[in-house]
Formats: C-alpha cells, structure tokens, sequence
C-alpha cells in the first residue's frame, strides 16, 4: 500500500512537471493590443524603450549619455555625420514593441532626435505622464500650418520635447532632448 501511494504521488508530480512544461512552451510573446501597445510585456528599466528614453534624460546629463550608449548598443549601425554626430534610420524596434522611423544623436551637443512611427501607436497622455510634460499653447508653425501638438518637460538641466501627429494628436511622433541653456532655465 505504501509503494502505492507513493507511486501516485510520484505520478501526480510527472503530470505537473509535464502541464507546466507545457505551458511555458506555449507562451508566445504577448500579441498587440488593438490600441497596437504591448501592454503585458514586462521590460527593464535598462532596456531600451520608449518609457525609458522619456526618463532617462531627465535624470541629467548622465541620463542623456545613457540614452544614446543604449540605442548605439541596442542598433550598432550608426552612420557618422560630420563633425561627430551619429545617424541611424529605421526601422528599429524597441524592447517594449514601439518602432523608431530614425534616430539622429548629437554627440558634441548632447542631444537625440527620435522618430517615432505611428504604429504601433504611443500615446501622448502616457508620454506626458511619464515625463510630467506639458501641452504647449501652440499649435500651428508660423505659416498656420497644424504640426501636431507639442508638449515640453524640463528636469537636471535637460529639455525633452515631444511632438504628435495633426489633426488628431493621438500618437507621438517624435522626441528632441536638448540640454537646457542658461537662458532657458
């Protein structure tokens, strides 16, 4: 009797080990949302992303420098551009499923152009909030012409900007991190 019930036991454990095999098997990476984000992927804060490229400048300088070593490492197919700058253009998709349409760093200045594409779509209230960016009053180029909305955020001595797309604002489009001059602050 005992052997029998250690046998069941032993046999419960095998059918447990197989199911959760089989399980982990099976887990494909999370499927887009029809928002088009990955909502469900769990990614590192050294990771590259789109939230992290929104956090990373405002820790300062450092931050900036982090964001440009972190997409040179994540895309190594930077085309140099006179005098120092660094260029790449996309399709490049990050961890978190977003895609870059290009990517323009700065090297003597400090500063990164980021372009976005608009599908999947990042949101610019998301955006906003991980930043604590604000909405510009300004709408339209001195032309009159609708560029999208921006929204400004300033932290350690460094300006991001991020613009979206017209008419309907409803994704980012791109993000500009400059440091801050004197004058600005």
């Amino acid at each position: 009797m005992n052997k029998e019930i250690k046998f069941g036991a032993v046999a419960s454990m095998v059918l447990i080990w197989i199911f959760g095999l089989q399980s982990c098997a099976s887990m494909d990476p999370p499927a887009p949302s029809a928002r088009g984000i990955y909502e469900s992927v769990i990614v590192s804060k050294d990771m590259v992303t789109i939230e992290n490229l929104l956090r990373w400048p405002l820790e300062g300088q450092a931050g900036v420098v982090k964001a440009g070593v972190e997409l040179r490492r994540t895309f190594p197919d930077f085309r140099p551009l006179p005098p120092a700058d660094l260029q790449r253009d996309g399709p490049m998709q990050l961890a978190d499923g977003y895609i870059l349409s290009f990517v323009w760093i700065g090297v003597p200045s400090g500063s990164l152009n980021i372009g976005l594409e608009s599908e999947p779509c990042f949101s610019p209230e998301r955006a906003a909030e991980i930043s604590r960016a604000v909405l510009s009053p300004v709408f339209q180029d001195a032309h009159g012409v609708n560029r999208g909305r921006n929204y400004d955020a300033k932290g350690n001595g460094v300006r991001i900007n991020f613009t979206t797309t017209p008419e309907a604002y409803r994704c980012v489009t791109s993000i500009n991190v400059h440091s801050i001059r004197r004058t600005e602050r």
